[in-house]
């Protein structure tokens, strides 16, 4: 993929929107840097198959947290958008920490370059003390 780059918005833009393809010149040295880093960007994100998700479901108590981790295939090095389908069950920060917060069940998902693995959540009431 040739971008046509003048600066770092126009290569987010670009890598975001699925600009068409235009000529690279580059005018400075840096120009020709983004060229090429945004080339690299984009055949990393083509090259992801699918995303797996572990554990694939998870147990978890009110106010107790699990950890979950996702993975491309094939393996790459990719930032993933983590989400909750049922926040007022669980809630997930972007580095895949789950949170239970009331007694039910939510699928928890990870995305990266269009693709998305997922996680079952089960929640649980905390056990009164004994």
């Amino acid at each position: 993929m040739r971008i046509r780059l003048s600066s770092v918005a126009v290569v987010s833009a670009a890598l975001l929107f699925g600009c068409q393809e235009a000529p690279t010149r580059a005018t400075s040295p840096d120009d020709q840097e983004l060229s090429v880093n945004a080339e690299r960007a984009a055949a990393a994100a083509a090259k992801v198959k699918s995303v797996s998700v572990s554990p694939s479901s998870a147990s978890v108590a009110v106010g107790q947290t699990v950890q979950l981790t996702a993975k491309t295939k094939p393996v790459t090095a990719a930032t993933f958008v983590w989400a909750s389908s049922n926040q007022s069950v669980a809630t997930v920060s972007q580095s895949g920490l789950v949170t239970g917060v009331s007694a039910g069940s939510a699928t928890v998902t990870a995305t990266t370059s269009g693709k998305t693995g997922s996680s079952t959540i089960t929640v649980t009431e905390t056990p009164p003390p004994p």
